[in-house]
């Protein structure tokens, strides 16, 4: 089937049947309706009509192919549907092309009927008059909004920076996304340290990720920050000094989510972490983190005695066979509450110790062992059986798991696999995902030698059957298309290749 015209009989299918069930007064209330505009656009424009905005709480529209009088009209639309008197649309997720002009849209923000709370707009033109309308209306006493988040906008210029900054600085935005906007400059950054820095400022979410921001812009933000107010910081993709990062954030003592994905923390900034109020952690990608920093978290976090931290993401660094079996003793710590651990690997690291890997793994056996999703690289075939054994545990709390396997020897063949996978269907595992080349955890590339074992894990009544798109993803065109998607229970001409 052409996957154009597939995707539009879905999409018109589902907008049917969600019009026929909100029409009749069905006693569900719709929390959230996503539109896409692979739908005729016409069609789109009467399903908004069509469906009673006041059921809706939150509404994501996908406005990047339409034409400028087609969106003109859904814009109307939306301005219509929040300044209802019945309205209650309390998130509004709009993403649309340069082109597009949100004036109609950002003046409804301020309207008496409008109940926003949260507004995420993607890939719009902005110049300084347009982000004057949006901070006035932002900063209205009529206007809710308290979260903002604004992506792919191209942030440019001092003034353009000020005008954005003054909802924040007056105390009206407490989650604050600023995303791939291409913030450089130090004037541009000078105005976001102001606007933190303000005693009415009340941000306790802050996100930059993907900026261009300079080493000392970046730390002058976080001096500027208020320690007693932020409570998650995300800086993932962005420039970071060399040393003196952790200076910076030991300060932070309420901070509970940090995210610092694909930057370049030291080994000797990691111990300068919040470890004590930390509850999500990403170091995910940082090149320049090694065994020792890895070594010196776990040390810290155990030495604490007890400690907050459920996840933690290690992937794509070169954690070391010291590492490993220091993350092994602390799944062991009698403090340990740690639910999430991601320490695959698939290019910066392998594994030269087996009997490392082996500490590690043996410690899902643990009773002190927390575990409920585990992504991980097994580079020695001992691993699997090992692993295996786990699920047996009943301290074994996994129900999903990820294992990206470099050995050389695999094949599906082998008894430690189907050992295995009998193990995992026994277990009360919900997911799990072989792969040979992972990528974001998610995406997978089966070949041929494992076929015995994904049959195996489908076959399973404990593991949740894949969505059609995800298989579309594991699996191109091949001779397993036809016995997979028998087992899965989908008609081969509704497959989309």
């Amino acid at each position: 089937m052409d996957t154009e015209s597939s995707s539009l009989v879905d999409e018109d299918d589902a907008a049917e049947n969600l019009t026929t069930m909100v029409t009749k007064g069905e006693n569900e209330i719709i929390d959230h309706l996503h539109c896409f505009v692979e739908m005729d656009e016409m069609k789109l424009y009467c399903r908004m009509v069509t469906l009673p905005m006041n059921r809706v709480h939150t509404l994501k529209l996908n406005l990047a192919s339409p034409s400028s009088l087609s969106f003109t009209r859904l814009a109307l639309q939306v301005v219509k549907s929040l300044q209802s008197p019945e309205n209650q649309i309390r998130r509004l997720e709009l993403s649309g092309r340069k082109t597009f002009k949100l004036d109609p849209i950002l003046r409804a923000l301020k309207h008496d009927n409008s109940k926003l709370e949260e507004l995420v707009l993607q890939r719009f033109l902005f110049d300084y008059d347009r982000m004057v309308m949006l901070s006035d209306s932002l900063t209205d006493p009529k206007c809710a909004i308290y979260s903002l988040e604004l992506s792919d906008i191209n942030l440019v210029g001092e003034e353009m920076m000020r005008a954005l900054m003054k909802p924040v600085s007056s105390g009206k935005i407490q989650v604050l996304r600023l995303i791939s906007n291409d913030i450089r400059s130090l004037a541009e950054t000078s105005e976001i340290a102001k606007a933190l820095h303000d005693d009415a400022c009340r941000v306790k979410h802050l996100s930059l990720d993907g900026n261009k921001l300079s080493i000392f812009g970046l730390l002058t933000i976080l001096a500027s920050a208020s320690p007693q107010t932020l409570r998650t910081l995300s800086i993932n993709h962005v420039t970071m000094p060399e040393t003196g990062l952790g200076h910076f954030l030991q300060h932070f003592h309420r901070l509970s989510a940090l995210a610092m994905q694909g930057g370049s923390v030291q080994d000797a900034d990691v111990v300068k972490l919040p470890l004590e109020s930390l509850e999500r952690l990403n170091l995910n990608e940082n090149a320049s983190l090694g065994p020792d920093g890895i070594v010196s978290l776990c040390v810290s976090l155990r030495t604490a005695g007890s400690f907050r931290l459920r996840q933690l993401h290690l992937g794509e660094v070169n954690i070391g066979d010291d590492g490993l079996e220091a993350l092994g003793m602390l799944l062991r710590h009698p403090g340990n509450v740690l639910e999430w651990l991601d320490v695959m690997n698939q290019c910066v690291w392998r594994c030269t110790d087996p009997e490392a890997e082996r500490f590690f793994l043996e410690a899902l056996e643990d009773e002190h062992n927390r575990l409920e999703e585990l992504f991980v690289s097994l580079d020695h075939l001992d691993s699997i059986a090992i692993l295996g054994r786990t699920m047996r545990s009943r301290n074994n709390r996994l129900h999903r798991i990820g294992i990206h396997c470099s050995c050389s020897e695999l094949s599906a063949e082998r008894e430690e696999y189907v050992t295995f996978a009998r193990e995992v269907r026994r277990s009360r595992m919900r997911k799990a995902l072989f792969a040979r080349d992972i990528h974001a955890n998610l995406s997978l590339d089966f070949n041929s030698e494992w076929f015995q074992v994904l049959m195996a894990l489908l076959g399973s009544h404990s593991v949740p059957r894949l969505s059609r798109d995800a298989f579309v993803r594991i699996l191109p065109v091949s001779d397993f298309a036809v016995p997979i998607a028998e087992t899965l229970g989908w008609p081969l001409d509704q497959l989309r290749f």
